[in-house]
């Protein structure tokens, strides 16, 4: 079937179905057109002969855009320069879908029981609301008029280029996609449904809109970031590609995880749980080879992921014929020498339970007020955060819990509720800078490690 434009209309693809059974607004479906592959609901066939012959006049202007594109503010700036350039003008006080109105509204209401006040008008003027509500809302309008439109060229009459005159505003795709997923979750219209769970039964869920503002100040998210419910938990999008495998990661017996929100002391607690178990009289050579060799972080391939640079770890992993795109941290762990000590910022439920069953987590807390200030230095330096802000908008993330592995009291808490295991062992980092010999006796104790006073002294020597 073929539209007056021209265009031929298609049934959607098995893909496009699957997508759109997620627009719950969309009540009548919707179709794709070719050429171009435009994607409008199946209404815009009854309005599309209408619009199309809809003649633009002399001094009309026309805002056209993709949706989320600018189009308010670029509406009311041509307003405002064409009718109020000295703020006098009371219909400024009027809603601007009155001053310059929409013309293809109708594809989107069609099917709607309340259409409100357009509704009214349209049977004031003799005329069908279940034909055309905004169409004859437009007619109406106030000369000189400016139409908005997200229609394309193809779908408006000539005249709108003949006579009247367009302006067009272009947005970065990227925000436009973001704040477009918030609009079509927000309007009964679109009615967007969508939710996805991770093999740990976390449900995916987009930023906010505070949160996505946050967001765009961290250059090195390549892929942009998540949210997880319950709790929040705050990760860029490339923890999907690892999750289920992280959570297969069995521990063995004897080994030991060093857990924290970052920046809580992680480093310090690494190289005195390091040393305790394999370095207490000082006299180890592998106490030479860089930390995150001896030991290894394990989830860093949700933040390396698409980096192109992944220096030796990736020549690493090709030398055991995997693929570096594929995980090159992970694989960097599995080699580790035993018994092993891991570094994770991961909390509880993203790890097997292997990691309390057979071996034994250490966890550091810090005051949230010194992790803010240290993961704000942090930010700034690493490229895959790359945050680019000031200082109170980074303690603004902070807060929101907008940063990787955040948000901090759901991090503390998961660990403080389980304080009573066997397994788990909690440090705090002002208690180890007060009486550091003090709470490394009560570590080795807990490791097994039995240390002698002189080797408790070598640990806070060489710490």
């Amino acid at each position: 079937m073929s539209l007056p434009t021209g265009h031929k209309i298609l049934p959607l693809t098995k893909r496009q179905a699957e997508i759109d059974k997620l627009f719950k607004g969309h009540l009548a479906g919707a179709h794709t057109l070719q050429p171009d592959g435009w994607f409008f609901p199946t209404t815009q066939k009854k309005y599309c002969q209408e619009i199309l012959d809809f003649e633009y006049e002399e001094n009309d202007v026309v805002v056209m855009t993709m949706p989320k594109s600018g189009t308010t503010w670029t509406q009311e700036v041509v307003w405002t320069m064409r009718k109020n350039p000295n703020l006098d003008n009371p219909d400024a006080n009027q809603p601007l879908h009155v001053r310059s109105p929409v013309l293809e509204a109708d594809f989107l209401i069609d099917g709607l029981e309340d259409k409100g006040g357009f509704a009214n008008l349209t049977k004031e003027q003799g005329k069908d609301p279940d034909k055309s509500v905004w169409l004859n809302f437009v007619r109406s309008a106030h000369r000189p008029r400016i139409i908005k439109t997200h229609l394309s060229f193809p779908f408006i009459n000539e005249t709108a280029l003949s006579k009247a005159k367009i302006v067009y505003t272009i947005r970065d795709p990227r925000d436009v996609c973001i704040s477009y997923h918030h609009h079509s979750r927000l309007f009964k219209y679109e009615g967007f449904t969508y939710t996805m769970s991770l093999p740990t039964g976390h449900k995916i869920l987009p930023l906010t809109k505070r949160q996505a503002e946050i967001e765009r100040l961290f250059k090195g998210h390549l892929a942009g970031a998540h949210t997880l419910h319950p709790d929040g938990w705050f990760f860029t999008t490339a923890q999907k590609k690892y999750c289920q495998e992280i959570r297969d990661f069995e521990f063995e017996e004897n080994e030991v995880v060093v857990m924290t929100m970052p920046k809580s002391g992680t480093t310090w607690t690494q190289e005195v749980v390091w040393t305790m178990r394999k370095n207490p009289n000082l006299d180890n050579p592998d106490a030479n080879q860089p930390l995150h060799v001896r030991s290894p972080i394990l989830e860093a391939d949700f933040v390396a992921d698409g980096l192109e640079d992944k220096g030796t770890f990736a020549k690493f992993t090709k030398e055991q014929g995997k693929d570096p795109d594929k995980g090159v941290f992970l694989d960097i762990v599995r080699a580790a020498k035993k018994p092993r000590v891991i570094k994770t910022h991961l909390s509880f439920d993203f790890l097997n339970e292997t990691a309390l069953s057979k071996a034994k987590i250490v966890y550091t807390i810090r005051d949230p007020r010194d992790v803010c200030i240290s993961y704000h230095h942090h930010s700034r330096l690493f490229k895959y955060e790359g945050f680019t802000g000031t200082f109170d908008e980074y303690v603004d993330a902070f807060i929101e819990g907008a940063v990787l592995n955040g948000p901090y009291w759901a991090h503390v808490k998961a660990a403080w509720d389980r304080r009573h295991l066997p397994n788990l062992h909690i440090l705090f980092y002002e208690k180890m800078k007060k009486n550091p010999k003090e709470e490394f006796t009560k570590l080795s104790q807990f490791l097994g490690a039995n240390l002698t006073e002189q080797q408790i002294d070598n640990v806070c020597m060489d710490d």
